[in-house]
């Protein structure tokens, strides 16, 4: 349908009109950190199959002041427009999104197939967005690099609106200003940056506060519900300098986090409840020990396993709120100076505190 055509190409221009228009909080100088696409005209190519899937393709920067877009006619499975002479038929994908999935995407990712396994194979009704990607394969014509693909497949006619595109565009520049903060903190700080570019990411600190401050309200959290946010946000749990998440598995355990810090330093956190007491009936509380005893079995097996980097360890447990550890604070540092390892207690309004101090590490960028 000519309508198809129609409607994904007003869909990419009014994406790429609205991301432009956040761009604009950027410092002019600072334009070589973020996507050339959000400041500059590119050629886009959407590729359309017979029913109605699409893949839309930003390919690369061209002069003059308007995007060139191109809708070109595809007959094949619309996956293979973008990822090509790959085993669709005999092997299962490295991602697989099933029908109806929604603001899903990748970001800054290489991902090598070491072989001809699909990368990526689409259901139906669902959208999917990669920006940044670099697939690998043993194939003809890879490596592949794409700064920005954009799949909606059939049936799709009701997310080919302006408010679909907008609201994506959005959710992306603010997603990319988050990816800074946490994969790509430690370059960020090796730069001076320009006024506005720094009170966009301020602006953003303070938003995520709010929204912190709203969730360790609660009374009602499950601890998966803390674990997301901040594996979401996970700059909250230092202090405003950079870190690096790695893997959580450790041997036959896993952390809730493990942070690299830029020293070699490694901190192993264990999250309770923000609701947990830390300190009930005058002793530890059972949230408290189940912490304690958890991260005590980390570095006991640390101990048995890595002895000789045993010193690049600490443990963090963060629990509860501020107000209790302050009311029983000589309780709970007389415990913590009578465990065998280094570990710090901190509580949901510590990551407040974390805020802060990353807020004046980036004001400080300032040119």
């Amino acid at each position: 349908m000519d309508s198809i055509k129609n409607l994904s190409t007003q869909l990419i221009k009014n994406y790429l009109n609205w991301i432009r228009h956040c761009a604009s909080q950027i410092s002019l100088a600072d334009r070589g950190i973020f996507p050339s696409y959000w400041f500059y005209p590119y050629q886009v190519i959407i590729f359309k199959n017979s029913i109605d899937d699409l893949a839309i393709i930003l390919k690369r920067k061209v002069s003059g002041k308007t995007d060139k877009i191109t809708v070109r006619n595809y007959e094949d499975r619309i996956e293979k427009s973008a990822f090509p002479n790959l085993a669709y038929e005999k092997n299962p994908p490295m991602v697989n999104v099933p029908d109806n999935v929604h603001d899903s995407s990748i970001q800054s990712l290489t991902i090598d197939l070491n072989g001809i396994n699909p990368f990526l194979v689409l259901g139906f009704g669902c959208e999917f967005r990669l920006m940044d990607i670099r697939v690998e394969a043993k194939a003809q014509g890879y490596p592949l690099e794409y700064e920005f693909l954009w799949f909606l497949t059939f049936p799709n006619i009701k997310y080919l609106v302006k408010e679909n595109a907008e609201w994506k565009a959005e959710s992306d520049f603010w997603g990319r200003i988050n990816h800074i903060l946490t994969v790509g903190m430690d370059n960020f700080f090796d730069k001076n940056l320009g006024r506005k570019t720094v009170q966009t990411v301020l602006s953003y600190l303070e938003r995520i506060k709010t929204e912190l401050n709203l969730l360790i309200s609660r009374q009602d959290l499950a601890e998966q519900q803390l674990q997301d946010f901040l594996e979401k946000y996970y700059f909250l749990l230092f202090n405003g300098k950079p870190i690096v998440k790695k893997s959580r598995e450790l041997g036959i355990y896993k952390t809730d986090f493990t942070l690299l810090l830029k020293d070699g330093s490694i901190i192993l956190i264990e999250i309770q409840l923000n609701n947990d007491p830390i300190i009930a009936d005058n002793k530890p509380s059972q949230g408290f020990r189940e912490a304690i005893t958890q991260v005590n079995e980390w570095f006991d097996w640390i101990e048995r396993n890595d002895l000789k980097n045993l010193k690049k360890y600490s443990g963090k447990i963060i629990i509860g709120r501020n107000t209790d550890y302050i009311l029983h604070k000589d309780k709970i540092d007389l415990i913590v100076s009578k465990l065998k390892y280094p570990i710090k207690i901190e509580t949901y309004d510590d990551l407040n505190n974390n805020v802060d101090m990353l807020k004046e590490a980036i004001s400080a960028l300032i040119k």
